[in-house]
């Protein structure tokens, strides 16, 4: 659970929320939208879910935020007609933009290194006690040298129980990872075949807005990047073909509710490039030179397509 949210100091002269003041009961409203960030806040989620699979009414709203049910009815047909809300196909209402302004990802990293350095915590202590008991049992021997151990045993115990309670610098923002046993792995690289996944999401977006409700979607378009990257550099496509196959299919009646990811599009992929040669689902077909590059990407495909062709060809 968030205990604070980041709040635009101007958000009064938001475009969007100085429409909502103008509306009757506009201050109500605007406050209604300040609770249902928060609420958002609260379950950590851009998606508003009492539990999971069962999503907040108007009435659940109502009774939660302490608005009237009436109120809250006006504001989520407001919010959504000005695109602040989505509404969700079982019926969860969905924050835009909360993942961007409000930044759950850093809040859920801070909440693993809060567990990460409760565990070490406890093990840490653990030890203390062990020591604890090792140092009476040495005390009982009663000459000077058990005395010098056992007050360096002492010493020991409070950089323990320092380290333990956070005192040192161990979890300091310049060395977060410090409690770590291995550092985290470094942020990998974005795949040079994003761009293409991005094109397949945001045509297959363009179908239906709602596609990725509320799921990540930078995760899913990284794994279609990979997918993308083997379709060129084991099956031996070219990025444009792959381009104006993504591009084909999408605007394909049939294709369109079939090819919803990656995977979907390697698996299909010489199907619907010849489907598309072919133009028959009524697409683009291929260009000559697109023809050319596909037919010789292989050495039998190469010779095949040249003896198939007279030098007036060629030098065209």
């Amino acid at each position: 659970m968030a205990l604070w949210m980041k709040l635009d100091v101007g958000i009064l002269n938001h475009r969007k929320i100085r429409l909502v003041r103008k509306q009757p009961q506009g201050d109500s409203l605007a406050l209604l939208w300040i609770g249902l960030l928060c609420l958002a806040m609260d379950l950590e989620a851009e998606a508003l879910y009492i539990s999971e699979g069962i999503p907040y009414t108007a009435e659940d709203l109502a009774t939660a935020l302490d608005f009237k049910i009436k109120t809250v009815k006006i504001g989520i047909n407001l919010f959504k007609n000005y695109g602040l809300i989505d509404i969700l196909d079982d019926g969860a209402i969905f924050i835009n933009s909360l993942h961007e302004r409000q930044a759950i990802d850093k809040l859920l990293l801070q909440r693993e290194l809060g567990k990460e350095r409760q565990r070490r915590s406890r093990g840490r202590n653990a030890l203390v006690t062990r020591d604890k008991v090792d140092v009476t049992r040495m005390s009982r021997v009663g000459n000077a040298d058990v005395t010098i151990e056992n007050s360096e045993a002492e010493l020991d115990l409070e950089e323990y129980k320092k380290e333990a309670s956070g005192d040192t610098d161990s979890f300091s923002d310049d060395n977060k990872y410090a409690a770590f046993d291995t550092p985290p792995d470094p942020e990998p690289e974005p795949s040079i075949y994003l761009p293409q996944a991005e094109r397949l999401a945001n045509k297959i977006i363009h179908n239906d807005p709602k596609h990725f409700g509320n799921k990540n979607r930078a995760k899913i378009t990284t794994g279609w990047a990979d997918d993308i990257r083997k379709l060129v550099e084991i099956d031996g496509r070219d990025i444009a073909t792959v381009e104006a196959v993504i591009d084909w299919c999408q605007d394909d009646d049939f294709w369109k509710a079939n090819i919803l990811s990656g995977a979907k599009l390697r698996k299909q992929f010489t199907t619907l490039l010849l489907q598309r040669q072919n133009n028959g689902s009524g697409g683009k077909p291929m260009t000559a030179d697109e023809k050319r590059q596909e037919a010789t990407k292989t050495d039998e495909g190469r010779k095949a397509y040249y003896k198939t062709q007279s030098w007036e060809d060629l030098d065209d």
